[in-house]
């Protein structure tokens, strides 16, 4: 277990509806300063709901969460600018070149320095072989990469990741899995997988869910 500091992460008692569907119930965590934590579950068990409100993406039907002090309701811009999320199935835009997306990406996202910034996130994500290179021509291993690259335009204290190894072959899934740990002293790392034996690879702690409860 990595010596953690400071509390990134904090959800107190969320809970999510959607007309009858109690989708997320009483969920509380804490993630800190430098630890990776893996959340595991089946489809359904309400990992997603978790991380969407974390992100800003959806607002909790109560309960309260906060990203570096920020509460993620009444302070959502504050909260999204220190996060990168990854979701599952990445909104790449196939059309654009990979140079062109992390500019794109940075351009919204209103990143100083944003040449330095993307040189950075091309090093440490491995993409200067596919830089020119247009999103549709690659492969779902190198797709993820460049989402993950996304993410990190920002720089942010807090990464989310939902299911990043998802649909990748074994090499494949071993990549990501190594980059995710390489940036872990750096922030504060909160993941999602099926897989029992990838989250005791990676993660500091396993958080399991099922049926909308962290159990």
């Amino acid at each position: 277990m990595r010596l953690c500091s400071e509390q990134l992460i904090r959800a107190d008692c969320l809970n999510k509806y959607y007309g009858n569907l109690h989708a997320l119930k009483d969920a509380s965590l804490e993630v800190y300063s430098g630890e990776i934590a893996a959340v595991l579950g089946p489809n359904g068990a309400g990992k997603t709901t978790l991380f969407q409100i974390l992100s800003s993406i959806i607002v909790p039907s109560n309960g309260k969460a906060w990203i570096a002090g920020f509460e993620v309701t009444e302070h959502s811009l504050e909260s999204r600018r220190m996060i990168g999320y990854c979701s599952e199935k990445s909104p790449l835009y196939l059309d654009m070149t990979v140079q062109g997306y992390l500019k794109y990406i940075a351009d919204l996202k209103d990143v100083e320095d944003k040449k330095e910034r993307i040189r950075g996130v091309v090093a440490t994500c491995g993409l200067e072989t596919i830089i020119g290179r247009k999103i549709a021509d690659l492969s779902k291993g190198l797709r993820q990469r460049v989402s993950l690259g996304q993410a990190l335009l920002n720089d942010p204290q807090v990464l989310i990741l939902d299911e990043p190894t998802a649909g990748l072959d074994p090499e494949q899934a071993k990549e990501a899995r190594s980059l995710i740990m390489s940036l872990s002293d750096k922030m504060a790392i909160l993941m999602s997988t099926h897989l029992l034996s990838e989250a005791d690879e990676i993660s500091d702690r396993i958080i399991i869910m099922d049926q909308g409860k962290i159990i």
